[in-house]
């Protein structure tokens, strides 16, 4: 929970919060918790077809504050920058292994953001998406983004209260 609490403290500043990593690496939960902890609105990735940024900038331009959940762009982060200068990022890290295991659970379809994002790769998603947002960050500054691991999160009491509503095929094998 330290890497949270950092975060929401860095993110207190102004508010504009982009929650990403791949898909099943906990974006959607953690960008609700950020929306919550900071009183803002969450900006849901289907609210902008998961990676149309004309959209986004549309629902983000003007407003004050807001939270993304964005695990579609995190291959466009500095495309985002571009938009909004002063966002924070939040990037979820997750162990690839574990990503797969949940995606399998869900019948999550890897191939098709595979094509979303133009990737001619055979490794998994994530594995490739963790790659380029390292390369991303080394031209960043460090005051710009924080990496959050999915289990630090537990402890969170949204993370408790979620798993009581859990449905099968979260916690099917």
């Amino acid at each position: 929970m330290k890497a949270y609490y950092k975060a929401l403290e860095l993110a207190q500043k102004n508010k504009k919060v982009l929650v990403t990593g791949p898909q099943r690496s906990g974006t959607t939960f953690v960008s609700h918790c950020f929306s919550v902890d900071l009183g803002v609105d969450h900006i849901d990735e289907d609210d902008y077809t998961i990676d149309n940024l004309d959209l986004l900038a549309d629902k983000i331009l003007g407003k004050d504050s807001y939270v993304i959940h964005g695990p579609g762009v995190l291959h466009k982060v500095k495309d985002i920058l571009e938009i909004c200068a002063d966002i924070f990022i939040v990037v979820m890290l997750r162990n690839p292994d574990e990503i797969i295991q949940s995606q399998t659970r869900i019948n999550w379809n890897e191939n098709e953001a595979k094509e979303r994002t133009n990737m001619q790769d055979s490794r998994p998603y994530s594995t490739v998406q963790y790659e380029r947002w390292n390369e991303t960050k080394k031209s960043l500054d460090p005051e710009q983004y924080i990496e959050i691991p999915y289990l630090a999160m537990k402890n969170h009491a949204l993370w408790i209260e979620q798993r009581k509503n859990f449905s099968p095929r979260q916690w099917s094998p």
